[in-house]
């Protein structure tokens, strides 16, 4: 058998990290802690079985919590569907995200300014809806950090 030679080290083709210390991500206990939106959220619309929904999405880190799980928050938007009660209920869920993050609500939002503003959270524990594993969700907004 014809001894296999080793192939040539490209520079950037070999990582070498000490994986043995990095901590296992979970989520934390219930409690206020400090979220960053990380990133830019993103809107999504669509349409399932003939009615529309839009939908702001982001995620949220935890900054003093380097072993916590991200947090994944969304915002149902109005729709032309929608009656004038579930507009507001989500118009008002809406207000209360950017005011806690302190975000300007006298004019057009935009999303990109939004990366990595802070603010306090209640967070509680819960089951991811696709694989049923213990998530953090947001319990609640608090203001600004």
């Amino acid at each position: 058998m014809a001894k296999k030679e080793e192939a040539p080290e490209i520079e950037g083709s070999v990582l070498d990290y000490n994986l043995e210390e990095v901590p296992e991500l979970a989520p934390v206990d219930d409690g206020e802690y400090i979220v960053e939106i990380r990133g830019t959220p993103r809107v999504n619309a669509g349409n399932t079985n003939g009615n529309d929904w839009k939908i702001l999405n982001c995620v949220l880190t935890l900054p003093e919590e380097p072993a916590a799980l991200n947090v994944f928050y969304s915002v149902w938007l109005p729709v032309d569907a929608d009656d004038i009660k579930t507009r507001n209920e989500k118009l008002d869920k809406y207000r209360k995200f950017l005011n806690a993050f302190g975000v300007d609500t006298s004019r057009p939002v935009n999303l990109v300014e939004m990366q990595g503003l802070r603010a306090y959270a209640i967070l509680g524990r819960g089951k991811d809806n696709r694989d049923g594993s213990i998530v953090n969700e947001v319990r609640q907004f608090i203001r600004p950090a």
